[in-house]
C-alpha cells in the first residue's frame, strides 16, 4: 500500500459511506488525530468505531453530505520535501473544503490518519477525482 491507495481507499470509504475496505487497512496500532480535536485517538477498534458512528451520522443526515476529493499538496518555494498525496474534504457541496487528510502507511497499513485543517485545504492541487 502507498499513500496514493490510503488515499484512495479513504476517499471511496468516505464517497460511499461504506467504512469496511478503509477499516481492512488500518493497522492494528492506527493513529488517528484531527487539528480540530485536541485528543488522539489510537487503536484499530477505536478508529473503526468512530468511522461507522460518523458515517452513520453523515448518512442519516443529508445536510452533512461528505465529498472527498483526491489531492496533492503544493509545499510552499524553498520547502525540501516533495508534493505528496492527500485527500481534501468537502461538506455539502465540492466548493465547502473543510479538511485535508494525509496518511502515514508502513507495511501494506496505514498506521496514521492525520486530519489537517491548517494548512487549509485550498492550498491543495485538487485533482477533481471523487472515487467511489
Amino acid at each position: 500500500m502507498t499513500e496514493e491507495d490510503a488515499c484512495r481507499t479513504y476517499a471511496t470509504a468516505w464517497n460511499r459511506l461504506a467504512p469496511d475496505d478503509l477499516i481492512n487497512v488500518l493497522d492494528e496500532d492506527v493513529r488517528y488525530t484531527s487539528q480540530a480535536v485536541l485528543l488522539e485517538m489510537r487503536g484499530k477498534q477505536k478508529v473503526a468505531e468512530y468511522l461507522r458512528q460518523k458515517m452513520d451520522t453523515v448518512r442519516s443526515s443529508p445536510a452533512f453530505k461528505v465529498l472527498a476529493e483526491l489531492a496533492e499538496t503544493q509545499p510552499y518555494p524553498m520547502y525540501p520535501n516533495a508534493p505528496r498525496p492527500c485527500v481534501v474534504v468537502a461538506q455539502g457541496k465540492p466548493e465547502n473544503l473543510v479538511a485535508t487528510v494525509l496518511f502515514t502507511v508502513a507495511s501494506s497499513k496505514i498506521i496514521a490518519i492525520d486530519i489537517c485543517v491548517i494548512p487549509p485545504p485550498y492550498t491543495t492541487k485538487r485533482l477533481g477525482e471523487f472515487p467511489r
